[in-house]
C-alpha cells in the first residue's frame, strides 16, 4: 500500500520512510539547531517574547515542503528500471504528502500547547 510509509521492500528499500522522517523530524531538528547556533554565535537573536520551545514548535511547520521535496523526488530515481522508477516516484510523492501533513498537524498542535502553557504562566506572573 502506498500509504504505509514505514514499509520496507527488498527491491525498493525504505525510501518513503526516509522522506517521511526527513520532513517530520529532520527539518525541525535542522531549523532548531541552525537557529540555536546562530543565536550562540551572535549572528542572530531571538525575538523578545520568543522561547526556544515555541521556536521548536514553529520549526515543525518547516516540514511542510511539497515543492522542493517533490522536485527532488522526481530527479532522484532516474537510474533504475522504468517500473521501479515509477513506483519509487509514486511512493516518494505519497511520503512527501504524508510527511507534510503530519508535520503541519504536529506543528499546529505543539504551537497551541506551548501557547497555552506560556499564556497560563504569563497570567500567574
Amino acid at each position: 500500500s502506498y500509504f504505509n510509509v514505514f514499509q520496507f521492500d527488498q527491491a525498493l528499500g525504505s525510501v518513503s520512510m526516509g522522506i517521511f522522517l526527513g520532513l517530520v523530524l529532520g527539518k525541525p531538528l535542522g531549523i532548531s539547531l541552525a537557529s540555536f547556533i546562530a543565536v550562540k554565535l551572535h549572528v542572530g537573536e531571538m525575538p523578545a517574547k520568543a522561547s526556544w520551545v515555541m521556536l521548536i514548535a514553529v520549526a515543525c511547520l518547516g516540514g511542510i515542503g511539497f515543492t522542493m521535496s517533490i522536485f527532488v523526488d522526481t530527479l532522484s530515481f532516474g537510474d533504475q528500471a522504468p517500473e521501479i522508477t515509477a513506483r519509487l516516484r509514486d511512493m516518494g510523492k505519497v511520503a512527501v504528502l504524508m510527511g507534510s501533513l503530519c508535520a503541519g498537524i504536529l506543528g499546529s498542535v505543539l504551537i497551541n500547547i506551548v501557547h497555552g502553557i506560556e499564556s497560563r504562566k504569563a497570567v500567574k506572573a
